[in-house]
Order: structure tokens, then C-alpha cells, then sequence
């Protein structure tokens, strides 16, 4: 809207712009007007998951029908509800070895699932997405007896990929469940664990419950303090670069109880560098979830990392036998500052004569939105002028003056993920 208005002023304004529709292409791309991302698609099925919506082939949620092929279609938004007989008209068949979060297993005639990504290093299982009653839910399925039983792996032709995933962790908010545990999340049985955060025995046998829609309840039932339970995955990094892994978290117990552990690994698993913060270094209580953060740096060699959170065992806050944690938003990134540049083409120019506004950001992940003001002559307060999308960490923009005076542009990164936001320096231009 505020796109729109701008550019129906613009003959009383001093600014002219790219048309509306060029500029909507632009920030749209070409051709995916209609488009929709990945994440949007995960999003969409596991709001449904959330909701718990009942398996039905005459009722609608939403405005699509709340069977399989209904799911389906409201995942990828088609505006309405194909059938499985139907959904090659807006799919396509692809190859299994290119399945990719947001793309589909469909028999057609007898049920589609939406495919939400691997469960396992070799591909053989896969995590999905499906209405089969009595409510929408997840599961792992196997890829070899789905594709023997004649499901074949299709992809939405309107979906895009959106900018690549920041964090490292898989199933970072604990909302992806199947078989009673949080997916691509270790929770070990009753074992003694001989290398870990401090080198301590662990005989603690690991409770766990869903917590509302997306958090996760890790419960030590022992009254030793010597008897830890853990949670833990392992996520891909690389060697050289600062890594900062933080989680929300609350425990019933001794906060010293609770830890955060990271642990940088070769190819061969090998230990390289481990650090690791308990709860009370963090403020951690039981009134409400606060985070727990460390950085530490990948050394050489390193290829992967162990996440894993352990709770002691103990007595509870309120005299119980044994101790509680909730633990949510899991987080392992790249924390290397982002850095802006802007530049203006010209320091000035003559009215009605074109100028490009040009920078770039550089970040781990540059993706995101710049959104530009501007001071105009005999002004002291900035007001808006346009938000210009990041296309390979870079941006420009096009303008012409109509007035005599000084300009003062002003360019702010929105941010990406853990990434901005940040301003870069004022651009001052003369208009003769």
C-alpha cells in the first residue's frame, strides 16, 4: 500500500521512482508473483499440527478441505483444495534424491503427504507432514517402501526457495514431534555417558513432553544430583568461525543444575574444543524462560558440532522428588557482525537529473530488506522514501530531484535472522 501511494504522488513530490509495477516485479521476482517459500509452506502445515485440525472430506478449515489433498493444498496456498487425482495439474513430478522441505510424496488416487525434510544421514526415512485423521500430524515414514508402494515424490511449480537458513539447528523450537519425541533431537536411554560437559556419569533416565505448541519438557526423575539427562543433535559447521548457541530456558530445580554444552568435532568425532555455561550464570529461575548464550569459535579441522542440554537430578523447588526443564528456540549461528556500505553515484547534481543510490550489506547470510530516508531541503525530521530488497547482499535505487537544496539520505539494514538491524553513515547530495 504504502508502495502504491507513493507512486500515485509522485508528480507532487520531489522524487520520482520506479512504476508500481515494475518495483512490485522487482521485490516479487519475475515471474513468482504468486510464489510461496519453503518456510512458508512448513509454516502453514504445522499451524494446522498446532491446531490439532480433525481429518474430514466434507469440512473446510480455512477455506480448504480438511483431507490429505486439502492439507496439502492449503500448505502450498493454491487458493483451493486440489484432490489426489488432481494435484499433478499444479505439481510436477521430481527425482527422490532432490526432495526438498515443502515438496510432496503423492499416490495419486490415494493420499499425499507434504515433505518436511530427512530424518536420517542416508535419506532411507524421511519427516512428513500429513492428514490422516483423527487430526493433522507428523511423522517418519520409510522413502524405500513409499516409493514401492507407488508414491512419487512431486514439487509445487509456484514454490521458491527462500534465503538460506541461519541456524544450524534442526527443529530449533521443539514443534516437530514423532513416536513421543521432539524429531532430530538424541534423547538417550538409561547409559552411563563417558564424555560430556565436565566429564561427569550420567545414569538419568530422560523424560519428555510437548510443551504447548512448540517447547519442549525434559525431566530428570532422580533425586541425585550425580544422575544427569540430557537432550542433544548434532549440526554442521565450519572450522574458523564464531559460533554463539543460546536456548530458552526455565528449570523447577537448582539452576546450577541446568547446562548449555557445545562441543566442535573432526570427522572422525573426535572432541576439538568444548565450553559449556550452567543456569544460574544465566539468571535462569522457574517464574519464566530466559536465555542461555556462549560463543566459541570452531578450531580447525572442525566439521560438526554437539549441541546438548543436561539436567541434574535433584529436589524441585516446591520439595519434589526430581527436576523439570522447558526448553525452547534453540540457536546455533555464525555471529560475525554485519557490516553496511552506501554510496551515492554522484555528490551532486542538477535538478531534475538522475542520481543511483547503491550499497551493500555483508553478513553471514545477506538477505533481507534496505529501507531508505530521506531529509529533504528545509527539513530537519526524515521521512520514508522506499524499501529496496537485497539481491546478493546488494541493493540500488534510481532517483531524481526536483528540488534546489540539500538532500540527506539515510539507509537501514531491516535484518535477517540473528543479522541487523544496523544504519549505515548519512549520504548528503547537493542540488544545484
Amino acid at each position: 500500500m504504502t508502495i502504491l501511494k507513493t507512486q500515485s504522488t509522485a508528480r507532487r513530490r520531489p522524487w520520482h521512482t520506479l512504476s508500481a509495477l515494475v518495483l512490485l516485479m522487482l521485490l516479487l521476482g519475475a515471474g513468482n508473483a504468486y510464489a510461496i517459500t519453503r518456510d512458508s509452506v512448513l509454516a502453514r502445515a504445522q499451524r494446522w499440527i498446532d491446531l490439532s485440525v480433525p481429518y474430514s472430506q466434507s469440512r473446510y478449515y480455512g477455506g480448504y478441505r480438511t483431507d490429505c489433498s486439502g492439507f496439502a493444498s492449503m500448505a502450498w496456498q493454491t487458493g483451493s483444495s486440489w484432490t489426489t487425482r488432481s494435484l499433478y495439474k499444479v505439481s510436477r513430478p521430481i527425482a527422490a534424491a532432490d526432495l526438498r522441505p515443502g515438496d510432496a510424496m503423492l499416490k495419486a488416487g490415494y493420499h499425499v503427504r507434504v515433505f518436511y525434510g530427512w530424518a536420517d544421514p542416508a535419506h532411507t526415512a524421511y519427516v512428513t507432514y500429513e492428514q490422516t485423521g483423527p487430526t493433522t500430524k507428523s511423522s517418519i515414514k520409510s522413502l524405500g517402501i513409499d516409493l514401492a508402494y507407488g508414491y512419487v515424490p512431486y514439487r509445487y511449480k509456484k514454490i521458491a526457495d527462500g534465503p538460506p537458513p541461519w541456524n544450524a539447528v534442526a527443529n530449533p523450537t521443539f514443534d516437530v514431534w514423532a513416536s513421543g519425541a521432539p524429531v532430530w533431537w538424541e534423547l538417550p536411554a538409561e547409559r552411563p555417558a563417558t564424555a560430556g560437559y565436565g566429564d561427569r556419569d550420567a545414569y538419568g533416565h530422560a523424560s519428555v513432553i510437548k510443551v504447548g505448541t512448540s517447547a519442549l519438557g525434559l525431566g530428570n526423575p532422580s533425586s541425585r544430583p550425580k544422575d544427569v539427562v540430557e537432550v542433544s543433535q548434532i549440526a554442521p559447521v565450519t572450522a574458523g568461525v564464531p559460533y554463539t548457541l543460546s536456548l530458552m530456558a526455565g528449570t523447577t530445580g537448582d539452576p546450577a543444575g541446568l547446562e548449555l554444552g557445545l562441543r566442535f568435532m573432526d570427522a572422525a568425532g573426535s572432541a576439538l574444543a568444548t565450553t559449556a555455561i550452567t543456569g544460574n550464570a544465566c539468571g535462569i529461575d522457574t517464574t519464566t524462560l530466559k536465555r542461555m548464550s556462549l560463543t566459541l569459535t570452531a578450531p580447525p579441522g572442525a566439521v560438526a558440532a554437539s549441541i546438548g542440554v543436561r539436567l541434574r537430578g535433584g529436589v524441585d523447588a516446591t520439595g519434589s522428588i526430581g527436576t523439570t526443564a522447558t526448553l525452547d528456540d534453540a540457536r546455533l549461528y555464525d555471529n560475525t557482525p554485519a557490516t553496511m556500505s552506501s554510496a551515492l553515484s554522484k555528490a551532486s547534481v542538477t535538478r531534475r537529473h538522475s542520481l543511483t543510490l547503491r550499497g551493500r550489506v555483508t553478513a553471514p547470510i545477506a538477505a533481507g530488506t534496505v529501507r531508505i530516508y530521506v531529509i529533504r531541503p528545509h527539513k530537519t525530521k526524515p521521512s520514508f522514501l522506499a524499501d529496496r530488497p537485497l539481491v546478493a547482499g546488494a541493493w540500488s535505487m534510481m532517483v531524481k530531484p526536483t528540488m534546489r537544496g540539500k538532500y540527506t539520505f539515510i539507509v537501514a539494514y531491516l535484518g535477517y535472522g540473528p543479522y541487523g538491524p544496523i544504519t549505515s553513515g548519512r549520504m548528503s547530495l547537493r542540488v544545484k
